[in-house]
């Protein structure tokens, strides 16, 4: 579950001491999701939420 005081699209984003291009993404919807992946950059301008089949949302990173 989503603790009460994060919005929707609220994510938390940590990069490896060790390997420096791991990174680790906790993002929160009604649910929360992980991500662990390698390469790319840790900038982020936004995330795309599918509901059901059909409907895709796109939440803003904050700038």
């Amino acid at each position: 579950m989503r603790p009460k005081g994060m919005d929707h699209g609220s994510f938390k984003a940590s990069k490896s001491i060790l390997v420096p291009s791991m990174a680790a993404i906790a993002w929160w919807d009604s649910r929360p999701a992980h991500f662990l992946g390698t390469g790319g950059s840790m900038v982020v301008d936004g995330v795309v939420r599918r509901d059901g089949l059909v409907i895709n949302t796109k939440f803003h990173a904050p700038m």
